[in-house]
């Protein structure tokens, strides 16, 4: 009795090898199949973190940069994931899991760890085998690779996961312990001038050093080699930090009949909103964001989302949003039932300033406007440009969603310009357009010799003139990992008192308008 009392609860954790590299394959646009490198940022300067079997097998390692893995595999994808991406892949597992157990803490972001409680759960899915095995065959039936490990320590059952396969049961903390000393240090989160120091003493496994005394190890070898220790020995104790999940509030109202007018679908929301915004208020929340299923007739159900600019528990300013998003969305059928899901969060509660200075400009208006616009015409809608480190002028951006207004934050003015300075704005095309014919291919023209002016006839309207002077030319050349780019940028003065941005493709031999500035 008093043995049994003395074991502790059991622990399990879910390891998801190369979870970056999973998630990635996972995008639609990837070959899993194909040779394929994930890096830690975009351009050929970044370094390789995971790689596929088909990429190993052509040579390419992890640590190499992007150009020098794409030269020993030409055929090699190569893709950095977003730190959004990889939170929404871990979201996703942790709701793959909640069936299984309501207790679950994922490990830090990307790690693809997860630890579960399996208190519980044996009168639903039998002994806790049975029960690890049942976790292993739905991430599988999801498309993931998991090791899953049911022991009793977070630290040694994490060691223990990342390195294996399957689905393993230990019995014992004393068969955890046995089980990780042959665990490599190699494979724990420790510096590698730790893990050279730890070699000089041919200590290279878990085991080797917990046999070394823990008094000493801060000293000799600094604090993340102790603190290993002292998780790994259990010195160090950390309970599960689960994720608080509650219910969601939600309800689903019956159209009876399905009904496709949008005036009368947003009165019959107005019957149920209400209710919801007052289990939110219980609560001590606000609404930051209502989901919306609509079930047609005989077609497939459409799911909108509305993000409120900032948590609120107005009535009428959600059924404002809803009746924007309905009145801009296209029915292919009518409505048989809709299901609403609030998503709340506790206000901020901000300090009361006497004697702070409030601008002009009003945040929370500008917010609650592109609130509107976003719900009128999706998410897309409002976006902001993100700059991006690329060879290239038009992937030096990428436009992404606008998450939150914020007021604009302007340079100092260099002390040589005065206020009469004009500002000059380079507005860029969407896409480069091409000028003036195709080469020939007799054109024999010399590769350094300087290209004619180009003609503007069918791309700027008459009023902007012919090209009368060019100023240049600016070399951008690069690429030559993917596709070899040498790009000749002008600034064209029209007769027309234009300036335009151009550029000559050198191996393609034709000019481009690439931008206008105004």
């Amino acid at each position: 009795m008093s043995a049994a009392m003395d074991t502790p609860p059991r622990l399990a954790c879910v390891s998801l090898a190369s979870f970056g590299l999973q998630a990635l394959c996972r995008r639609p646009a990837v070959d899993p199949e194909a040779p394929l490198a994930l890096v830690d940022r975009g351009g050929s300067q970044g370094r390789v973190v995971a790689v596929n079997q088909g990429a190993r097998r052509s040579g390419v390692r992890v640590g190499l940069r992007a150009a020098a893995a794409s030269g020993l595999c030409p055929a090699l994808q190569l893709a950095a994931l977003e730190e959004e991406e990889l939170d929404a892949a871990s979201a996703a597992i942790v709701d793959a899991l909640d069936r299984f157990s309501p207790r679950i803490e994922p490990g830090p972001s990307g790690s693809g760890a997860f630890w579960i409680d399996p208190a519980g759960m044996s009168r639903l899915y039998g002994p806790p085998r049975a029960w690890a095995e049942a976790i292993f065959a739905h991430l599988r039936e999801l498309g993931w690779r998991a090791a899953i490990v049911v022991g009793f320590g977070r630290f040694l059952t994490r060691a223990l996961a990342e390195g294996g396969a399957g689905v393993r049961v230990l019995a014992t903390p004393a068969e955890e312990i046995d089980a990780a000393a042959a665990v490599p240090l190699a494979r724990l989160d420790l510096p590698r001038r730790r893990l050279s120091d730890l070699a000089a003493l041919e200590v290279h496994t878990l085991g080797a050093l917990l046999r070394l005394p823990a008094a000493e190890l801060r000293a000799r070898f600094g604090r993340e080699v102790a603190e290993l220790h002292a998780q790994a020995s259990g010195a160090r104790w950390d309970p599960l930090r689960p994720l608080a999940r509650r219910e969601a509030i939600t309800a689903t109202l019956v159209v009876d009949p399905p009904e496709s007018v949008d005036e009368r679908l947003l009165f019959a929301i107005k019957g149920i909103l209400p209710g919801l915004l007052d289990r939110l208020a219980a609560a001590g929340e606000r609404a930051a964001a209502l989901d919306l299923r609509l079930e047609l007739e005989r077609e497939e159900a459409i799911d909108l989302r509305i993000a409120a600019a900032e948590p609120t528990e107005d009535l009428l300013q959600l059924l404002d949003l809803v009746r924007l998003r309905l009145g801009a969305l296209p029915l292919p059928a009518p409505v048989a039932e809709i299901t609403l899901t609030l998503e709340g969060v506790r206000p901020e509660r901000p300090q009361i300033g006497l004697l702070v200075d409030t601008p002009r400009r009003d945040v929370n208006a500008a917010a609650r406007a592109l609130e509107r616009v976003r719900a009128a015409y999706g998410d897309a809608a409002v976006t902001r440009a993100s700059l991006r480190q690329a060879h290239l002028p038009e992937a030096s951006f990428a436009w992404e969603p606008l998450q939150a207004v914020a007021l604009p934050r302007l340079p100092a003015v260099a002390a040589n310009l005065s206020d009469s300075t004009p500002s000059m704005i380079r507005r860029l095309l969407r896409k480069p357009v091409a000028l003036g014919d195709p080469p020939r291919d007799d054109d024999d023209a010399g590769a350094d010799d300087p290209p004619p002016p180009p003609s503007l006839a069918g791309v700027m309207p008459p009023s902007c003139g012919a090209i009368r002077r060019l100023h240049g030319p600016y070399r951008v050349s690069g690429g030559w990992w993917v596709r070899a780019v040498e790009r000749d940028y002008y600034y064209a003065e029209t007769t027309g008192d234009e300036l335009l941005w151009l550029f000559f493709d050198r191996p393609r031999r034709r000019w481009f308008l690439h931008g206008v500035v105004d």
